[in-house]
Formats: structure tokens, C-alpha cells, sequence
């Protein structure tokens, strides 16, 4: 169980008791006093605000507090984050579900809590009982014990990069796992496993695996779950490995870092689950801005730093507000230096940063921009198909007609490999039916089924294809 499920566990508690606080103190000015529902909620919703920092301020976090210093602070940020998101969440709520939707107010009053207990914990983990200059936890001074004891008894701290028999295999399952060949990318990252069993390396570059695996197949819950328990691994890996302060510590967190990303990204593209990707990815931006304050010229971390940067530097002038009471505030200047940095420079992260750089081009609209950076990735690493179903969306996002692209593709492909041919077919389908050119779309998937090569995934897309074409 990790430190922010303990956390959460607690909060949750918490938040069970002050719920019975809002509703009960709701209940006595609504039903015994007779005051208006909305007054009545912004009073009983302050009570609970009051419990719930008194709980957490000696039991949630107690870690964080036990100092005892800054507790009116951290009572003025508890109100402004946790106060100003439940009271006027919790009167918007309610004014909605009451005014609009026509529900009692007892049940719109718990709709309303459970809308808002998300955003409460993660402003209060991340502003209201942040860690201060000077608190240290158990786990830091252990961190520290263990170093100070390894420099002691003279045990090499090393990274695993310096092991050129590391370096290799991770090179290799890397590049493998860009070039889609999963298979050998797993042998790869198992052996980094068996020869290094309390790093995280292997294990993180195996959820990769699964990612890409599921890039291709979204709607297999089987990869999914690979993905999810190989993903737990690498974090739990990644965690016991900084405790234990045997390899160096930038490198630990950066693959903490990574993995957080790696979590976030999955929750994003595969499950469309925007908030715990939020959550993670502010974990994993943590982490990276932790390893550049300790090695500026680990070049890996700045893909997650670019990343941050980026995309929170380009959120809607509306949002940005809300976002940085999270701590998601960036600077689009600078993710793109990052980036480019990350391009240049990084270890293993090279290709990673392009294909980051991309995806935040291509959320930015920026498309000019963006292709480019795909047409290199996909002349770079041929035998990946996934690549194809990218550029088809950047067509798709621009309602541009890109048949004669993918016709090219099939040319370049259909003596190298036949399968990669039929998958860039599969693309200029799919753009001749957004077009609603339904019958050069048969024509096309008539094409594919013609050329022997094939593997179930096409064959399964191509009839989803076929049967959209009618």
C-alpha cells in the first residue's frame, strides 16, 4: 500500500465523519430551525470545513505537522482551497441539483459532497499540508540514515547506466519496444529484472510494452491488466530502491517519475480518466523536479519537466486559475526548450521527448509543427504501425484528406513488409469513410484482404471497417 493510498484511506475517513457533521448541522437549521437550505449549507458545510482540518491536522497529515508551527496558515490555506471548493461547490451543487433538477435536498446535498471530496483531497495534499522547509518525514530520515551509512562502510552508490551490461539491455528493450516488436522487448526487460530484481528498470520498461500492446488493441481488458500490475511493480520497485539507497538517487526518481507519467498517459489515452491522470501526473512532476535539483545534467527527467511545462504553460485562460491551486502552473517557453534539450541530450529519452513533443503539438493544435516530428518518428521506427493510426488522426483532427499519405505508405511498405502495408491501407480506409466515401473505402479494404500477410488485430479492424462502409 503506498504512502498516498494511506493518505487518501485517512482522508476518506475523515471526510465519512464530516459528512455526518454537514448533514446533521443541514438537518437542524433546515428541518429544526427553519433556515433557507442554501444558508443552512454554507454554515453546516463550514462546521465540517473546521472538523475535517482538526482531524487532519493531528491524524491524515500528521507526519507534515506535528511541529505544530504554521497551523493558522495552514487553517487560511485549508479555507481557501478546501473552504472556498466545498462551500461554493457545495451551493452550486446544491442550487442545481435543488432549483434545476427538482431533487430533496438531503440527496443533493450528499451528490454535492461526493462531486467535491476528489478536489478537496488532492488541493489539500498538494497546498494546504504540503511538506515545509526543514519537516522531515520517517522516510526522509531513513533515506538519509541509509546514505550516511553507506558512505560509512565506503558502498558504491552507482547508477545502473554505468553498467554497460544494463545499458545494453535497456537500449535494446527500448528500441524494441519502438519498433513494436513487444516480444523481444520483454525477453529484454526480464533480464534486466532477473540480473537487476531491486531496480525498476525492467519492470517499468515492461508496462511500456503493455502500453504500446494496448495502443493497438484499446478495448483488450487482458493487456490492460498486464499494464496496470507490471505498472504497481515498477512503482513499488522504484520506492523500496530509494529507501534502501543503493543505486543513485536522481536515477531512482526519475524512474518514479517515469512511472507516474507512464500512469498518467495510460489513464488519459486509454480510460479518458482526466482527473487521476491530473493526480499522477502532478506525482510525477514532483518527482522530476526533484531529481533536476539534484542533477540538472540528468537529461532523461526533462521529458516530464517539458511536459509539465508545456501543457499547463498552454491551458485555457479560464482554467489556469484553478490549476494552480494544484500546483499545475508552467511555462510553454520553456517546456519546448526542455523538450528540445531532452531531444538532444537524454540517455534513453530521446525518442520518448518526440513522441511527448507530438503529442503536445498535436493537443495544441499546433499541426504544422507537429508532423513533422511524426514523419520522423515513423521513417525512424518502420515497423510501427501504431504511428499510422497517428497520423490518420492528425488528418482526422484537421478534416483533411489523407489517402494519397497513407497511399505512399502502402508503396514504400508492400515489398519490406506486407503487414505494415495493409495496416497503412487499414488508415487510408478509415480516412475515405470520414470523408464518406464509402464505396472507395470497400474498394481499399478489398485491397487489404488481397495481400496474404495479416494478424487477428487487422483482421479485426478490418471487418469493424467493413461493416461501417455498409
Amino acid at each position: 500500500m503506498t504512502n498516498t493510498f494511506r493518505t487518501l484511506m485517512k482522508f476518506n475517513a475523515v471526510g465519512a465523519l464530516g459528512i455526518t457533521v454537514q448533514v446533521g448541522v443541514l438537518a437542524l437549521l433546515k428541518t429544526a430551525i427553519g433556515f433557507h437550505y442554501l444558508a443552512a449549507t454554507a454554515i453546516a458545510v463550514e462546521t465540517a470545513v473546521l472538523h475535517n482540518f482538526v482531524w487532519h491536522e493531528r491524524w491524515t497529515w500528521f507526519e507534515r505537522t506535528r511541529s505544530l508551527r504554521g497551523g493558522l496558515n495552514r487553517l487560511a490555506r485549508f479555507h481557501l482551497a478546501n473552504g472556498v471548493l466545498s462551500i461554493l461547490g457545495n451551493l452550486a451543487l446544491m442550487w442545481l441539483f435543488v432549483a434545476r433538477f427538482g431533487i430533496g435536498y438531503f440527496v443533493a446535498n450528499l451528490l454535492a459532497i461526493a462531486t467535491c471530496s476528489s478536489a478537496n483531497f488532492w488541493a489539500s495534499d498538494r497546498f494546504v499540508f504540503r511538506l515545509e522547509r526543514g519537516n522531515t518525514s520517517p522516510m526522509h530520515r531513513h533515506q538519509v540514515m541509509s546514505g550516511l551509512l553507506s558512505a560509512i562502510l565506503l558502498l558504491p552508490v552507482h547508477a545502473l547506466y554505468e553498467d554497460d551490461n544494463a545499458d545494453r539491455l535497456i537500449r535494446s528493450a527500448t528500441e524494441s519496444t519502438y519498433m513494436l516488436n513487444l516480444g523481444n522487448a520483454r525477453s529484454a526487460a526480464r533480464e534486466l529484472q532477473r540480473k537487476y530484481p531491486d531496480h525498476p528498470a525492467g519492470f517499468l520498461i515492461e508496462a511500456e510494452t503493455y502500453w504500446w500492446e494496448a495502443q493497438e488493441d484499446p478495448s483488450n481488458k487482458n493487456i490492460e491488466n498486464d499494464y496496470y500490475h507490471a505498472q504497481e511493480i515498477a512503482e513499488d520497485k522504484a520506492e523500496r530502491a530509494v529507501q534502501a539507497a543503493r543505486y543513485y538517487k536522481p536515477e531512482l526518481l526519475a524512474y518514479l517519475a517515469s512511472a507516474y507519467a507512464s500512469y498518467a498517459r495510460f489513464q488519459v489515452t486509454q480510460k479518458h480518466a482526466y482527473l487521476s491522470a491530473l493526480r499522477a501526473g502532478l506525482k510525477a512532476h514532483d518527482y522530476a523536479a526533484h531529481v533536476y535539483a539534484l542533477d540538472q545534467n540528468y537529461y532523461d527527467i526533462y521529458v516530464g519537466l517539458a511536459a509539465f511545462n508545456y501543457f499547463t504553460g498552454t491551458l485555457p485562460p479560464i482554467i489556469k486559475p484553478f490549476a494552480g491551486l494544484f500546483g499545475a502552473s508552467g511555462d510553454k517557453n520553456l517546456g519546448v526548450s526542455q523538450f528540445q534539450t531532452a531531444i538532444e541530450k537524454a540517455r534513453y529519452s530521446r525518442t520518448e521527448a518526440r513522441i511527448v513533443y507530438y503529442s503536445a503539438l498535436l493537443s495544441n493544435k499546433e499541426y504544422d509543427a507537429a508532423f513533422p516530428i511524426l514523419e520522423k518518428l515513423i521513417s525512424d521506427y518502420p515497423d510501427n504501425f501504431v504511428l499510422y493510426d497517428w497520423a490518420e488522426e492528425w488528418f482526422h483532427e484537421q478534416k483533411k484528406d489523407g489517402t494519397r499519405y497513407f497511399e505512399e505508405l502502402y508503396e514504400r511498405q508492400i515489398k519490406r513488409a506486407p503487414l505494415l502495408a495493409q495496416y497503412a491501407l487499414l488508415e487510408k480506409a478509415s480516412v475515405q469513410l470520414d470523408r464518406g466515401l464509402k464505396a472507395e473505402a470497400v474498394q481499399t479494404i478489398q485491397r487489404i484482404r488481397a495481400i496474404p500477410s495479416s494478424d487477428p488485430r487487422l483482421s479485426r479492424k478490418v471487418e469493424m471497417l467493413a461493416k461501417s462502409s455498409k
